[in-house]
């Protein structure tokens, strides 16, 4: 029988770690600058695909969470990333009770989520390297 892979993060990470996760983000989230909070967020999907490589391999079901959290060689590009990790992400600010979405001071709508894969898909760079 094989493991029931998880649907969302906090079947992923847990309910403990979840919930810190939420506090956190409803502490940071109101005042905090997009350009502080989105490696924060991009740093809890490291650490959830951290936690789906120790539970699933590096093989898990096409399609799955876990599976959207891991990349090969290739890293993929924010728009791929966007499609597959954005619900996940914006259903964690929803289960903080904070908005993901912002106003810039030209008026400008964007979401903190798309500030959040960017820095997820670029993780591993070294811009002074390149």
């Amino acid at each position: 029988m094989s493991k029931q892979l998880p649907r969302t993060l906090k079947e992923l990470v847990g309910d403990r770690t979840y919930e810190v996760w939420c506090a956190m983000l409803q502490a940071l989230v109101p005042e905090g600058r997009t350009h502080r909070i989105a490696p924060f967020v991009a740093g809890l999907l490291q650490y959830s695909a951290r936690v789906a490589y120790d539970r699933y391999g590096r093989a898990p079901e096409e399609g799955s969470l876990p599976w959207h959290l891991f990349y090969d060689e290739e890293p993929p590009t924010p728009d791929e990333i966007d499609s597959e990790l954005a619900p996940f992400i914006e259903q964690l600010f929803t289960d903080a009770e904070v908005d993901c979405e912002r106003v810039n001071a030209r008026g400008d709508r964007y979401s903190v989520v798309d500030a959040a894969i960017y820095e997820f898909a670029h993780w591993f760079d070294m811009p002074w390297e390149g």
